[in-house]
């Protein structure tokens, strides 16, 4: 696998590439709130169906994780929908754990 790697200012994304073709992303950048140490947080990440469980996720979520050490940060998080229970499984299986479950509130103006 190859990537193409951008970084746009607090930003980065990672493309997959295999045998010139893309085959999956991740989107991360800064994440900085008072109550906790500078960490990268995970915005996206998407494989192609037909190429799971073959390794594409879990390099792209070791770029990050080299991206966050080397930046000094103190780790990564990530956010994901209550109903994703396969992909949920797949971060616990690359070291993720679990925080508090929590209410997501918008208002479009």
């Amino acid at each position: 696998m190859t990537d193409k790697k951008r970084c746009y200012g607090s930003d980065k994304i990672l493309v997959a590439v295999l045998s010139g073709e893309v085959v999956g992303y991740i989107h991360a950048n800064d994440y900085d709130v008072l109550y906790m140490g500078h960490m990268k947080n995970i915005m996206g990440i998407v494989v192609r169906t037909d190429c799971k469980r073959n390794g594409v996720g879990r390099a792209l979520f070791h770029e990050i994780e080299e991206w966050a050490k080397e930046d000094g940060a103190a780790g990564v998080r990530l956010v994901s929908g209550i109903t994703r229970t396969g992909a949920h499984e797949f971060y616990r299986r690359c070291g993720y754990g679990e925080g508090r479950e929590q209410k997501n509130f918008k208002k479009f103006i």
